[in-house]
């Protein structure tokens, strides 16, 4: 750039930043002061902010000292704020609760709401910010303090009355003003009343050995129904489910597998194809409404990755994601997001899109075992994938991701990696809300290989494991395929 200015600057720094690289953003803010130009107070802001998602709080006050000594500024309430939720991510609480009552001006539901977070995790109950998220009225506040309120009655810690007995009436009206306040209210009874009645199983179920069943059944419960059960996400099924089906039919068979995939299916493969895994066992694959990206789906799931629904889950301690009788709140909520005022009657085909070609005459049968659930950390991947317009492993945040994977960010599935050695045949269709056209497309444009492309315009997504007409349109292409 021929003038660089500290917006220019500031932009700089922000993206090193968000993407967790704080070592690059206070070199390039070191950079920008080598070269004279004077940061503003929003340059702090974002240092401050960068330092509370790492954990550097000591840098952070650094920070903080370095704007009144060297530059001249006052410290604003975004600046407090992000202090307050450094520390309190820290753990420091004392030192957050002095930096949000010495604010200069009157800590607002953000300021609290940080602190508040902070106390679920570090001080159970956090009911001296709870009492300040309800005397400063921000809505937005009131997801973590039902949040918290439910962690407290979960682990038996009193709390004073309940999030209504303890709230006010104008209060009560701000809680039912948002359909996601609702929401989380309503799932925080559902888990209350669920958890009280569990028995608790620590130390880690394995499924596969049956201690699950052993440690769960006396108590007359079933394995579904504990967190470790719902540990996972397309990276495990495609790790550890695709990997030893596909392994045992290889060496009972001693032939290489002609694979058929659907749906996640299909993305579980791309995944396991993209490493290297399983391409030596497999011989043909056929894609039936291919999916690895999914940033263009117009699924009604879609709506529930924009307003980050996924999270909301995960803060409650939800570990089975439902879209059925059982989790009614989240079917109600996502109906809220809809457009369509018959949302419950047309719920599947929100889901999957306008399906052609189902017999109505079985579609109360289809609708007693569809939508099946799956895990909250499976459709939370989805909803990243889905922001994030990626085809990546599931983000567990900065530290884990650091633990896990190595680096700050998880790492890519590359499609490019695939090699051209496995023939694909792919099925997609116009009307399909999850495998969009334009995902296909781009999917197609990254692999080596070009595979056979079969475009159904009367299909979604449902209407190729369950349409009347599959027979003739796409099973025989199928078997073709393989024949050939």
């Amino acid at each position: 750039m021929p003038v660089r200015n500290v917006v220019s600057w500031a932009a700089m720094i922000a993206g090193y930043a968000q993407s967790g690289r704080l070592l690059a953003a206070i070199a390039m803010f070191q950079e920008m002061a080598m070269e004279g130009v004077r940061p503003n107070e929003i340059c702090f802001v974002i240092l401050l902010s960068a330092c509370s998602r790492t954990g550097s709080v000591e840098e952070s006050w650094e920070f903080a000292a370095s704007m009144a000594r060297d530059y001249g500024l006052e410290a604003s309430r975004e600046h407090y704020v992000c202090l307050i939720d450094g520390f309190g991510r820290a753990g420091r609480m004392a030192t957050a609760r002095e930096l949000a009552e010495g604010m200069p001006d009157q800590p607002n539901g953000v300021a609290w709401a940080a602190l508040m977070s902070a106390s679920k995790i570090h001080e159970p109950g956090g009911k001296f910010a709870g009492r300040n998220v309800i005397e400063a009225d921000d809505p937005a506040s009131y997801v973590l303090l039902a949040s918290s309120y439910a962690s407290c009655m979960v682990l038996g810690i009193p709390v004073v009355g309940t999030l209504f007995d303890a709230t006010p009436a104008r209060i009560r009206r701000g809680l039912m003003s948002s359909p996601i306040i609702v929401l989380s209210v309503l799932l925080c009874c559902w888990k209350i009343q669920f958890s009280r009645a569990l028995p608790t199983f620590r130390g880690g179920l394995n499924r596969a050995d049956g201690l699950c069943v052993k440690l769960v059944q006396p108590y007359g419960y079933q394995c579904e129904e504990l967190a470790e059960f719902w540990d996972w996400s397309v990276d495990e099924l495609s790790a550890y489910d695709l990997q030893a089906m596909l392994e045992m039919v290889y060496a009972r068979t001693n032939s290489k597998v002609l694979y058929v995939g659907y749906s996640q299916g299909t993305q579980a493969a791309f995944a396991a194809f993209s490493e290297h895994r399983l391409v030596d066992i497999v011989e043909k694959a056929v894609m039936l409404a291919p999916v690895a990206y999914v940033d263009h789906a117009t699924s009604l799931l879609t709506l529930g990755a924009q307003t980050h629904l996924d999270l909301l889950i995960a803060s409650l301690g939800i570990y089975e994601f439902s879209l059925r009788a059982q989790n009614k709140p989240v079917t109600e909520y996502l109906c809220k997001l809809s457009d369509d005022p018959e949302c419950t009657e047309n719920f599947v085909t929100l889901l999957a899109g306008p399906n052609c070609c189902i017999n109505d005459t079985r579609r109360a049968y289809y609708e007693i075992y569809e939508p099946q659930s799956t895990s909250a950390k499976n459709f939370g991947h989805l909803a990243q994938q889905f922001r994030g317009k990626s085809f990546d492993k599931f983000d567990y945040g900065f530290w884990q991701n650091l633990v896990r994977y190595g680096w700050i960010s998880p790492p890519t599935y590359s499609l490019p990696n695939i090699p051209r050695t496995i023939p694909f045949l792919f099925f997609y269709a116009a009307k399909d809300a999850l495998a969009a056209p334009q995902n296909v497309a781009q999917l197609v444009s990254e692999l080596q290989s070009k595979p056979e492309l079969v475009f159904l315009p009367d299909y979604a997504h449902l209407d190729f494991v369950v349409s009347y007409n599959a027979k003739d349109l796409v099973y025989p292409k199928v078997v073709e395929f393989f024949n050939s």
